[in-house]
């Protein structure tokens, strides 16, 4: 199947980064544009210290295409050396409908489901996930 994501979204990922950069959680912000090899992204890196110490460091990837396409990756890397991470995604695929997401712990299979339209609901929603996700770090930790 040939790539139909398309080009990368700068202006959109410009405008989720500065989104970011005034979110409490977030500890960093990096928007990587211009690399023809595929890794034009944003990064943001979350606050460690909003999660228990058993998690030691959580980011959260974006890239948005100019059709509209994107993905969202969210991985957290804890002490025991393990890893906690989903994906969100709207893109052409042979696993999948094009809008699909792929549920924690390891994001390895995928369910069908429906984003909004405005990327900015969409990075919402993400959000939204991210922080019942640490509230509920909190209330299982010691």
């Amino acid at each position: 199947m040939a790539d139909e994501r398309g080009a990368i979204d700068a202006a959109i990922l410009e405008s989720i980064a500065g989104r970011y950069r005034t979110d409490e959680h977030v500890k960093q912000v990096r928007l990587t544009l211009g690399d023809v090899e595929g890794r034009q992204r944003l990064t943001i890196t979350l606050d460690p210290d909003r999660y228990p110490d058993h998690v030691l460091k959580a980011r959260i990837e974006v890239q948005w295409y100019r059709n509209d396409g994107f993905n969202a990756y969210y991985v957290e890397t804890h002490a025991e050396g393990g890893t906690w991470q989903c994906r969100w995604d709207r893109q052409r695929n042979l696993h999948n409908e094009r809008e699909h997401f792929h549920p924690p712990p390891d994001a390895t299979d995928a369910v069908d489901t429906e984003y909004p339209e405005d990327y900015r609901d969409v990075l919402s929603a993400v959000r939204i996930v991210i922080r019942n996700r640490i509230a509920a770090l909190w209330e299982r930790h010691p």
